[in-house]
């Protein structure tokens, strides 16, 4: 009966979607309790409420999408990065918790989940909820997103559940080797370009020091210098103030000596004698009478 054959097509195909979403909400589980074994566990009567607008879930999922990377490393405990999550959204005045952020995703995944099945299900790709395409290109490569498998009733061969999932579970640790080998080579990229840039910049930052101190020894070369020359010029002008100051001198001794030699002259027998060389000025009196 060809209405059987399809009601059990559809019975098995929906057995093996539930196994392996379940064994991989189990994977994830235990991985969560693994690296992140302080991570609270929320009890759904305790749950905080709070209205998120769209606007808040959008960038609330953009934020996810950049910290999605940390949380496939396994670099940091799963607590830690909701919490930088949360206080992001803090930073953008939505007043969220850690617990809500986790709670709002796990939503948004049901829902996105849900969607998605029904959407495979019925050939339709498209949805009206405001947020399936930001989820979408998040998590349509997960696996738990992975195609519901259909069977046609021209094959009706049923393999085994545990070599159907064992099969289902190597297909998909390749993409996810694949994945988690991308984002580390992409994680070590931006190291190496990080580490090359701290160097750029330590190494400009000492060219620039070197050039200051360069630039501070020649200011104070051109001031010592400048110093020296001053020096120079004020010794040069004293001088000259000097050498005024012995020519005055000099005149006023002159004339003096002159005014006394006349008016000897006229009762002595006087000989005055200037020797232009030495600038001596030699006077004989002579006292014979």
């Amino acid at each position: 009966d060809a209405e059987v054959l399809k009601l059990l097509v559809d019975r098995e195909s929906e057995r093996r979607s539930i196994a392996t979403i379940n064994e991989e909400q189990e994977h994830n589980e235990s991985k969560e309790s693994i690296i992140c074994v302080d991570t609270p566990i929320v009890d759904e009567a305790k749950k905080e409420s709070y209205i998120w607008p769209d606007e808040a879930v959008l960038l609330f999922l953009e934020i996810y999408r950049n910290k999605e990377p940390t949380f496939a490393l396994g670099l940091k405990r799963y607590n830690k990065i909701w919490l930088e999550i949360a206080n992001e959204m803090k930073m953008a005045n939505y007043n969220v918790t850690v617990v809500q952020c986790q709670n709002k995703m796990s939503g948004l995944k049901r829902t996105y989940k849900n969607i998605s099945d029904s959407n495979k299900k019925s050939g339709n790709h498209s949805s009206s909820w405001a947020f399936y395409s930001a989820m979408d290109s998040i998590f349509g490569e997960k696996a738990w997103v992975a195609p519901i498998s259909t069977a046609s009733s021209d094959d009706l061969c049923f393999p085994s559940t545990s070599s159907t999932l064992s099969e289902i579970s190597v297909d998909e640790q390749k993409p996810k080797k694949r994945r988690v080998e991308s984002i580390l080579e992409s994680f070590i990229t931006e190291m190496k370009k990080d580490k090359q840039k701290q160097r750029d910049e330590r190494e400009q930052r000492r060219v620039e020091k070197k050039a200051e101190k360069e630039e501070g020894q020649k200011q104070i070369v051109q001031e010592q210098w400048k110093m020296h020359q001053d020096k120079v010029k004020l010794q040069q002008s004293l001088i000259e103030v000097l050498s005024k100051v012995v020519e005055r001198k000099k005149e006023e001794v002159t004339e003096e000596v002159i005014m006394v030699y006349n008016k000897l002259q006229t009762s002595l027998s006087i000989t005055m004698l200037c020797d232009s060389q030495s600038e001596t000025l030699l006077i004989i009196i002579d006292t014979s009478d």
